[in-house]
């Protein structure tokens, strides 16, 4: 019986099951309407014309072909040495309902000349920014029914820079700040510049493992304004707070045997 080596196994299983070894870039076209997951909405762009809407976790997007707004109703990750970036000014991507978005670290989110927004009347729009991801917008907006997740690592969070109009709408900030290390100070969410949309505020604000206070206009100098969290006091894990205590009996026995 002939056995292929285990790397060409799994090379070879994969070709028969359809996977992707390598990232493509899959191009919107809006063809149809306007689904995210619909796949006669892409098109390959090593391949011409070939329909497949984007592997989370696995592919580039880019929104080039067509004006059509594109909106995600379903989970979608952009990992390290992915892209999700828009070439066509003022175009809008919505989070519609169950629209749920990951940047990952690594990951990159380009929309500089572009609109990223949630969709009005939609439910459970999520969008999470992984520490070392790079998020930019020309215009953003969010919904009430909206969340926002800023993960932080010790040296802190990957700034969400929006360049012009920039509204909040009452949504839910989520920040977590369980592995950060204060001692860096505060963490710049947001940079929006002087932005000519009013700015608005969140409904509920969640610190996550921590505390501390946020500042709406918090200024970077030179008139650039950001949403802040300043004040930042993050608490050990329970893990971390036990070896901290055994730390410290191991002292005190040291001490009293000497």
């Amino acid at each position: 019986m002939l056995r292929l080596p285990s790397s060409l196994a799994l090379a070879f299983s994969l070709l028969l099951i359809g996977g992707n070894v390598n990232a493509d870039l899959i191009v919107w076209t809006g063809a149809s309407n306007g689904s995210f997951s619909n796949a006669n909405n892409w098109r390959n762009s090593d391949m011409g014309d070939i329909p497949g809407a984007p592997q989370s976790g696995v592919d580039s997007v880019l929104f080039g072909d067509s004006a059509t707004g594109a909106n995600l109703n379903s989970t979608f990750i952009v990992g390290a040495g992915q892209s999700f970036s828009a070439n066509l000014n003022n175009y809008v991507f919505r989070l519609s309902t169950n629209g749920d978005l990951t940047i990952a670290t690594g990951g990159t989110l380009d929309f500089s000349n572009a609109i990223f927004a949630e969709a009005p009347g939609g439910s459970n729009m999520n969008l999470t920014i992984e520490p070392g991801a790079t998020v930019t917008t020309g215009a953003y907006f969010d919904e009430i029914n909206y969340t926002t997740t800023f993960l932080a690592d010790s040296s802190g969070v990957s700034t969400f820079n929006v360049a012009g109009n920039f509204f909040l709408r009452g949504g839910t900030l989520n920040i977590d700040v369980t592995n950060y290390d204060d001692a860096n100070g505060d963490l710049i969410l947001f940079d929006y510049g002087n932005s000519i949309g009013g700015v608005g505020a969140y409904s509920t604000v969640n610190i996550i493992g921590g505390s501390g206070t946020i500042d709406y206009a918090h200024d970077l100098g030179g008139g650039d304004l950001a949403i802040a969290l300043t004040n930042v006091s993050a608490i050990p894990e329970p893990g971390s707070m036990s070896l901290f205590a055994a730390g410290l009996a191991g002292v005190f026995v040291r001490r009293r045997r000497a």
